[in-house]
């Protein structure tokens, strides 16, 4: 059964610009925005980040408190 959509990461090449375009359609700030992490707290406690690290690699974050595994029959 599908549940609807749960997540969804993008990638961006300008984090300056989607930060911007993110705040606009969200209506809010992020909780946490510098170079290297910008992160939105979008409700439920989700938080969603975008995270450069030192070796030019950028990785999408995601923390969902309400995420379990599904049990194994």
């Amino acid at each position: 059964m599908i549940l609807g959509l749960r997540t969804a990461a993008y990638f961006v090449t300008d984090l300056e610009k989607a930060t911007r375009w993110y705040t606009e359609v969200l209506g809010f700030d992020p909780y946490f925005s510098e170079p290297f992490y910008v992160g939105f707290n979008v409700g439920e406690g989700i938080k969603v980040a975008s995270v450069n690290d030192p070796f030019s690699n950028i990785f999408g974050i995601i923390e969902n408190p309400l995420f379990q595994l599904p049990t194994q029959n």
